[in-house]
């Protein structure tokens, strides 16, 4: 369901903000790590003409308090990793999120992140190992169906 309002919370978004927002529907790559992969949301043109990530998200009223911890406003941990690793494959320095948890437009909670290299740094270490552990399962997954097969 998510998905199919994508389109009205970057048009809220884009209200409340005053910011264009704009696709670009293509996976982008990261220059030297080939398994790291974004699928952008939106794009946010900012007022100084510099670009940043808009990420849309959607939950329930009762899901809502994610985006506070101990009264003050986070990202849920979640979001927040997708939105780093995006800000390092795009080389962008900002994401903002859109999170709809109503069914108005007053319903909305809006944040942003700004790029953090030291994060990016051990996210790359991270998801080059889980890159490698995926390949290797993969390939052993394959030996067992050759063996199998004989």
């Amino acid at each position: 369901m998510g998905h199919l309002l994508e389109d009205l919370v970057a048009e809220i978004f884009s209200k409340k903000t005053g910011y264009r927002v704009f696709q670009v529907k293509k996976m982008f790559y990261h220059p030297t790590y080939p398994w790291m992969l974004a699928d952008v949301d939106y794009f946010v043109e900012l007022p100084d003409g510099t670009i940043a990530i808009l990420e849309i998200k959607t939950t329930n009223y009762n899901a809502k308090d994610h985006w506070w911890r101990d009264g003050e406003k986070v990202v849920p941990i979640n979001y927040e990793t997708q939105g780093r690793h995006y800000m390092c494959v795009t080389n962008i320095d900002r994401v903002f999120y859109c999170c709809l948890y109503g069914n108005n437009e007053d319903e909305v909670i809006i944040r942003d992140i700004q790029r953090d290299y030291d994060y990016e740094d051990e996210l790359e270490v991270t998801e080059r190992a889980e890159s490698r552990a995926t390949i290797f399962d993969e390939r052993r997954a394959e030996r067992k169906s050759e063996d199998h097969q004989n």
